[in-house]
């Protein structure tokens, strides 16, 4: 222990020498820059008890975890993301034991191993280059943890049944406690990051975590679950990578896909929406909802019930996420045609990749001003603003809120539900960071602990009376909480499961071998990647193509299960500095296949996709080079 404490001492004084000024639009600010790794990162979340239990609910261990590391090596996964180490509650949420009832986060709990076992896993990843970022629960801890008896002074309120730290305070002696022990667990286990849950609170003891950690040898990188709560009191580029509910996250409501969502529907617009920060794309729409139920829409620049002028950038009146300034200046929108004598409920602004509203919940937020029959509306160029915020983006497949009480109780809470072309298109082969939940690579049937409840507290008598309590007992091993999923691995001897995983691991190969294109991009920095002119026999997302000197890797996509979708896609082979080349090999990296191309066939280049749902259907990958130059 005092070599410990020695060494976090050396570090501490050495620490800014690894600190890093970061350049964010010509603002410096002190950071960690991200390990080089980051940019390829392939996460995968394990529920500990869950994800390898072959004889019981519930019976996972670290060293059942251990055991599967050469298959997610082999999936194309290099980190996961441990949501189960500490001590911990048995039954305090959904009624099942879950890492984020935290009674001790210095102390392995002894049903998941012992501390030797737990260095095993995380010996046993690395060797499968396999990165292992552990779940800390930022907010609190449970009433019976020893620290909340021996320090009250650490605490104030509470939340989710717990006792949350008082982070406000700014308590010397429990912030070096908090920096202690998450330098601990990187230089005494060689823990490669940390996922923050619900929020940082604390950005400044994140920074001295990530210092040390980069001091001692061995960066770091953190994940947050989200950014937008705290109102922090330094910026997060440096300290945090990327948030889990950032713009990538397709399934916003930890239910179903968000169908209208950039990453399902234009690619190439999404990415440079968010990497660049472009304003709404064409076309905007406005709908005004009356309090009598009526409601007028309207086009920019189209006729309709209203009309719609798109005015550009003008002052700051609105944020992301709530009707306040932000710093960043708003787009401005003109609405004529109002009635002046109905009162407005709503007004909803929509674009390709995202929905303004003046009031609901979990949406972006529009500012409205009215004068008579106009409306002068007010929308944040994009979501997140100022070089503030973490510089990667999830892609989120799924994750464990999936399935949270409320969930239908009859339905599955995984996602995909073996569409290729969500995993593909959306996730696996796009410029952000993938991010998938345990058995979502083989579209697994769920199927809940035996003792995993439909609501996330225990009904009691006293409380709910006997009925509601009865009625929660009937509920027991039909909970949909996806953390709560009982992992059948004997699913993949049917063969509809095995054919997904098999997809799923070609797309990662396809993604691992061209990662020189194909990986995480980062805010600000300059992204290539453009949509593609298409036309297609049935609807279908817009292609994108990715590129460098050498080459370009095009990726379609098809949601359709029942027709085969026929491309014909016009390749900027100009902006992609292709444009001296009058010879083209295009070759099939989904379902094989080469061809020589003109370069006047690669304004009409022929593909096709087939359906969903299926071996080889959802998605079309194509890699193009220059075959011959013209002289």
């Amino acid at each position: 222990m005092k070599k410990l404490l020695f060494l976090i001492f050396i570090i501490g004084v050495v620490s800014t020498t690894f600190a890093k000024k970061i350049e964010t639009e010509g603002k410096a600010m002190l950071g960690v820059a991200s390990p080089e790794w980051t940019k390829d990162l392939v996460i995968y979340e394990i529920s500990t008890k869950n994800f390898n239990s072959p004889n019981k609910s519930q019976g996972g261990t670290f060293n059942s975890v251990a055991a599967k590391m050469p298959y997610l090596s082999n999936l194309g996964v290099n980190g996961i993301w441990l949501t189960g180490h500490h001590l911990a509650h048995e039954n305090h949420f959904f009624n099942i034991w879950t890492q984020y009832a935290c009674i001790d986060p210095e102390v392995v709990d002894p049903t998941l191993g012992t501390d030797a076992q737990f260095r095993q896993l995380i010996d046993e990843a690395h060797k499968n280059g396999i990165k292992v970022f552990l779940d800390v629960i930022t907010h609190g801890l449970m009433p019976e943890s020893r620290f909340v008896k021996d320090h009250p002074d650490w605490f104030k309120g509470g939340s989710w049944g717990m006792v949350d730290f008082d982070w406000k305070a700014h308590n010397k002696e429990l912030d070096d406690w908090w920096v202690n022990l998450y330098t601990n667990y990187v230089i005494d286990y060689g823990i490669d990051g940390y996922r923050l849950d619900l929020d940082i609170h604390r950005p400044d003891l994140w920074l001295r975590i990530r210092e040390n950690a980069a001091a001692a040898g061995h960066p770091i990188i953190v994940l947050g679950e989200n950014w937008e709560y705290g109102n922090y009191e330094m910026s997060l580029e440096g300290v945090m990578e990327f948030t889990q509910k950032s713009e990538g996250n397709i399934t916003p409501t930890n239910a179903y896909l968000d169908w209208n969502h950039g990453a399902l529907n234009d690619m190439a617009g999404f990415a440079h929406r968010v990497f660049d920060g472009n304003i709404p794309t064409r076309p905007i729409i406005i709908e005004v909802f009356y309090c009598d139920g009526s409601v007028v829409s309207g086009k920019v620049d189209e006729d309709g019930a209203l009309k719609i002028t798109d005015k550009g950038v003008t002052v700051d009146r609105v944020g992301k996420t709530t009707i306040c300034p932000d710093g960043i200046v708003d787009l401005e929108i003109l609405v004529e045609g109002v009635d002046p004598e109905l009162s407005i409920k709503n007004v909803v602004v929509k674009d390709r990749h995202g929905v303004w509203q003046m009031r609901g919940k979990g949406n972006w937020f529009a500012a409205v001003e009215r004068a008579g029959t106009e409306l002068t509306v007010h929308v944040s160029p994009f979501r997140y603003n100022n070089g503030a915020v973490p510089g990667f983006i999830i892609g989120n497949v799924s994750m464990h809120d999936n399935g949270w009480e409320g969930f239908p109780i009859d339905e599955n809470p995984y996602v995909t539900h073996f569409s290729r072309a969500v995993f593909g298109y959306a996730s696996l082969l796009s410029p952000m960071v993938p991010l998938l939940f345990s058995g979502e690579e083989f579209s697994a049937e769920f199927r809940p602990n035996t003792e995993l409840s439909y609501t996330c507290f225990e009904r009691t008598e006293e409380k709910d009376g006997k009925e509601r309590r009865k009625q929660w007992e009937e509920e027991l091993g039909r909970g949909r909480w996806l953390y709560g999923s009982w992992l059948d691995w004997s699913q993949l001897e049917k063969t509809k499961h095995k054919k997904m995983l098999e997809d799923v691991r070609k797309m990662l190969s396809i993604r691992k071998q061209h990662k020189d294109l194909i990986h995480a991009k980062q805010r600000h920095e300059e992204i290539e990647i453009l949509a593609v002119e298409t036309k297609s026999n049935i609807d279908v997302p817009v292609p994108y193509v990715y590129w460098n000197k050498e080459k370009a890797i095009v990726v379609g996509g098809s949601f359709d299960t029942k027709t085969i979708a026929k491309l014909t896609m016009n390749i900027p082979v100009a902006q992609i500095g292709m444009g001296g080349c009058d010879k083209f090999i295009v070759e099939d990296l989904w379902n094989g296949g080469k061809k020589t191309v003109t370069a006047a066939q690669m304004k009409r280049l022929q593909v096709s996709i087939k359906q969903d749902k299926r071996s080889g259907g959802g998605i079309g990958v194509w890699k193009i080079e220059m075959l011959r130059i013209k002289k």
